[in-house]
């Protein structure tokens, strides 16, 4: 268990936290960049790490993302006229372009410089992968951007995710990297793949409770959950953690993967996004359409809220729970939201128990916090170097001989091992 400090220095993400602060060092997904696909169409409100910011795309097709309230009197910029490149405050006309520089000031003199000494505040973006990312840290500390393998794919290899979760984004992450719960969260009774679960591995399901294995890296660290397959060989599913909150599900090459991100919304909410790619070739509609059901995501509500959510108890079927799937509920992202959201907003971690199939939830604690305290100490955290091969960072699951390690059976890249 976490003491009180420790479960708020690794939760809380608003400007002047500590780990908001190490947070905002990294390129961070910020939206789908189809959410504002028209030049000079409307802006639209989002929250990344506690604050409230818009987007837009001026005349030339340049993407803005910045803070939304005018630095004037502070209105919502989201109400602004998105023309002539840049985006103009309804309610005084002051006009800001991508970068937050102010273009214009019709309710002061015209001769005044004015307009020359005022900011909003606005941060760098790159578009990659169909996403548009933003770089809310300090000017003059821009990192690589991380060049994750789906982001070298053309558009039709990739599915792309995004929903609220309403939770902290920790219960999320702790979830993805948490390889024991898929023998009963996500299994089915049906022995296909469907939104009430996965056809779970025969090996899964043999060896319910895996040795886990963590091995640190540049970037964070990969993790192994090992399970006895025969007396020759052994099962193991390998998931890395790369900071501050990307995880790989394991899957073997050649076949469709999957990357999970979840992004803090605020303390309370996360943009969760699943990410499938297929390096091999791209998804059929009929493909992109049951990856997005599987899911549970095929039905969102405004605002990418789930249909099936706490509210209505996330519409678990208590005769799906006898012949269908294990929770009863359909959708296993859908799952996952299940359990994580009713812990509560934010997870007191002083109450729980932990055991030995959490051990690289505990390693993924440790690494985050210490990363905190040393960025608080002018240490950069690790997964911001340069030399970070981001595009072989690998998922994977495999059968391996008994008598080699996995590590012997999937080496380290050198450029992720630590220094």
């Amino acid at each position: 268990m976490l003491t009180k400090e420790e479960n708020n220095l690794i939760t809380r993400t608003d400007r002047g936290t500590p780990l908001g602060e190490m947070m905002r060092r990294f390129w961070i997904p910020a939206f789908i960049a189809s959410e504002i696909r028209e030049h000079d169409g409307t802006p639209i409100r989002l929250k990344l790490l506690g604050e409230d910011l818009i987007a837009f795309r001026d005349t030339n097709g340049k993407v803005g993302v910045m803070e939304e309230y005018c630095p004037h009197r502070g209105a919502s910029l989201a109400l602004g006229r998105n023309e002539d490149c840049g985006l103009t405050c309804i309610y005084h006309g002051w006009k800001f372009d991508v970068d937050g520089n102010c273009l214009d000031m019709p309710s002061e003199p015209s001769a005044s410089n004015f307009k020359d000494k005022v900011q909003a505040r606005a941060y760098p973006v790159q578009e990659v992968a169909g996403i548009v990312w933003a770089y809310m840290g300090p000017a003059d500390k821009l990192p690589p951007f991380p060049a994750f393998q789906w982001t070298k794919v053309t558009d039709d290899h990739l599915v792309l995710i995004k929903t609220i979760q309403e939770s902290n984004y920790l219960q999320g992450l702790e979830g993805g990297i948490d390889s024991s719960h898929a023998s009963f969260l996500h299994r089915s009774f049906s022995g296909v793949r469907t939104g009430w679960g996965n056809p779970v591995n025969a090996l899964v399901m043999k060896d319910t409770a895996p040795r886990l294995e963590v091995e640190y890296t540049s970037y964070g660290y990969r993790y192994a959950a090992v399970r006895r397959a025969s007396d020759s060989e052994e099962y193991v599913r390998m998931t890395p953690y790369i900071l501050p909150f990307y995880a790989y599900i394991p899957g073997a090459p050649g076949r469709t993967t999957g990357f999970s991100i979840w992004v803090p919304r605020d303390d309370f909410s996360c943009w969760q996004w699943e990410i499938g790619f297929n390096e091999e070739r791209p998804f059929t509609a009929q493909e992109r359409a049951d990856r997005i059901e599987q899911f549970g995501f095929h039905d969102l509500q405004p605002g990418f809220r789930k249909a099936r959510n706490f509210d209505n108890w996330y519409l678990q079927d208590r005769e799906a729970m006898k012949s269908r799937g294990f929770s009863g509920i359909f959708g296993t992202r859908t799952q996952d939201h299940a359990v994580q959201e009713t812990m509560g907003a934010i997870y007191d971690r002083t109450r729980e128990h932990l055991g030995t199939s959490d051990r690289a939830i505990i390693a993924m604690r440790r690494l985050l916090a210490d990363s905190v305290r040393g960025y608080t100490d002018g240490i950069d955290p690790p997964g911001l170097a340069a030399s970070i091969t981001y595009e072989l960072i690998r998922g994977d699951d495999f059968t391996k001989p008994a008598n080699i390690t996995w590590q012997e059976a999937r080496p380290l890249d050198p450029g992720h091992a630590l220094v």
